[in-house]
């Protein structure tokens, strides 16, 4: 398990610049992840508390994701896909959703202060 966490740890540094820091509840990928710069595909991915405080994710598909109680603050998902995704208790202060698609999205207890919505639909 450790060498999984650090692989993913790797990538999470490639890829986002940034670590992704688990909180107490596992931070999982699912097999069919992949991550390649801007719009990097983490449709169907299960970052269930992931710290993602930060990132950049523009144009990212996360459809389908799972991102329960997950940090998003200050990230950029600037037209993101984030259809059908599970982003309850999700915290999302500062972050850039502009023209990010949130339709049919679970956002049951989130956090949005000042997040930015501008043509998100």
């Amino acid at each position: 398990m450790q060498r999984v966490m650090i692989i993913i740890g790797v990538v999470a540094i490639l890829v986002f610049g940034t670590f992704l820091t688990p909180t107490p509840r596992a931070l999982a990928l699912s097999s069919n992840c992949s991550a390649r710069g801007d719009g990097v595909d983490l449709s169907g991915c299960i970052l269930t508390g992931a710290n993602l405080s930060g990132a950049t994710l523009t144009n990212a598909d996360l459809s389908n994701a799972t991102l329960q109680g997950a940090f998003l603050n200050n990230a950029d998902l600037t037209g993101a896909d984030l259809t059908g995704a599970r982003l309850m208790n999700a915290t999302f202060t500062g972050a850039d959703l502009t023209g990010a698609i949130l339709t049919g999205a679970f956002l049951s207890e989130a956090t949005l202060t000042n997040a930015k919505l501008s043509n998100a639909t």
